[in-house]
């Protein structure tokens, strides 16, 4: 394979991502900033304890900051933010992968 092949294979797996991470993003329930805002807080939280394997302090923020529960966390779970941690590993991976 060439190096203009592989830079063409590279390009189009990028493109690939960016038009997934679009379409993850339409999806959001709340504002891309309040999502930001509920991985630093989840950084905290979790610096400070351990991962209980619920969506203790996603709740938490979700009700403090009066978001629509039911639709953040159904949008969390579809990918792939079952407990506290897996929110940090696996949504904001997907968010702030560029």
């Amino acid at each position: 394979m060439t190096k203009a092949e592989k830079e063409k294979r590279s390009q189009i797996k990028y493109t690939i991502k960016q038009l997934e991470k679009n379409d993850l993003l339409k999806m959001l329930p709340v504002p891309i900033e309040m999502l930001q805002n509920l991985f630093g807080f989840l950084d905290i939280k979790l610096s400070e304890d351990n991962c209980d394997d619920t969506l203790k302090y996603t709740l938490d923020f979700i009700e403090e900051n009066k978001l629509p529960t039911d639709d953040l966390i159904k949008w969390l779970e579809t990918n792939g933010g079952y407990c506290d941690c897996e929110v940090l590993a696996n949504v904001e991976e997907q968010i702030n992968d560029e």
